[in-house]
């Protein structure tokens, strides 16, 4: 998702209220502003529910060959999409992109693994 490539300003507003509107609701128990809320529901028209019973898992990761550091993150939804679980981590940084890719996934199985779910 993030390897070279160039975001659109409206996508960067939309992805970081998305981010917003996932930390509201895990650090303060409330909902986001109004903005947020409707900027979100645009930015995940393309997203499918997972079946009954289950929660959908989505990871991302950020690298950089230069850099020293590689992020990655990832969230479960609910049916409805509302976020169940969220979590996020820097690595030192690999001159190689596969490693850091599988680094992070790694680790984000892992961690949602742990809190089993299906």
């Amino acid at each position: 998702m993030f390897e070279r490539s160039r975001l659109s300003g409206s996508s960067i507003v939309s992805k970081a209220l998305e981010e917003a509107e996932i930390w509201y609701k895990f650090n303060l128990n409330f909902s986001p502003p109004v903005e947020a809320q409707n900027s979100s529901i645009n930015h995940q028209s393309g997203w499918e529910k997972p079946p009954p019973g289950f929660v959908k898992g989505n990871i991302g990761m950020a690298w950089v060959g230069s850099g020293p550091f590689t992020g990655a993150s990832w969230v479960t939804r609910d049916r409805h999409g509302l976020p169940i679980h969220h979590s996020r981590r820097a690595f030192c940084s690999s001159p190689y992109k596969r490693e850091s890719d599988l680094n992070s996934l790694l680790w984000a199985i892992e961690a949602m693994g742990s809190l089993r779910q299906k």
